[in-house]
């Protein structure tokens, strides 16, 4: 199963992270299709790629050592840095989701915002009612 789970982060990165560059420059084309649970657009990706990146790095690290420590037996001490660190990358970056939902909803801060869509109204202005 860590095996699995391993493959599968690693894979999801790759998806996630190989689009950063063309969405940078305004080309939106690529931008990945993710479930729609979590509002992701081109405008706000970098504030998604701040919390989603750290948090599949952490699983992955959680995952290796899961894998490597079926693999040495019951002498697991050498590994305990590694666990701690991988658990603190994903409890780290749960608070990050809220970055990207003030980028989604409120437009700030606007420095995770590219450039090419700083313009744009934000989701919860946009939903209001305009007099």
């Amino acid at each position: 199963m860590s095996l699995g789970l391993l493959a599968i982060s690693i894979t999801f990165m790759g998806y996630v992270i190989a689009p950063a560059g063309p969405v940078w420059r305004g080309d939106a084309d690529g931008m990945p299709h993710l479930p729609r649970d979590i509002p992701v657009s081109a405008r706000t990706y970098f504030a998604y790629l701040l919390w989603i990146v750290p948090l599949n790095v952490g699983i992955a690290l959680f995952s290796l050592v899961g894998v490597i420590g079926s693999l040495m037996g019951p002498d697991r001490e050498p590994l305990r840095p590694l666990f701690v660190v991988s658990v603190g990358l994903i409890l780290g970056s749960l608070p990050l989701v809220l970055g990207h939902l003030s980028v989604a909803l409120l437009g700030r801060p606007r420095f995770l915002i590219a450039p090419p869509y700083r313009h744009q109204r934000p989701r919860w202005l946009s939903t209001r009612a305009r007099p």
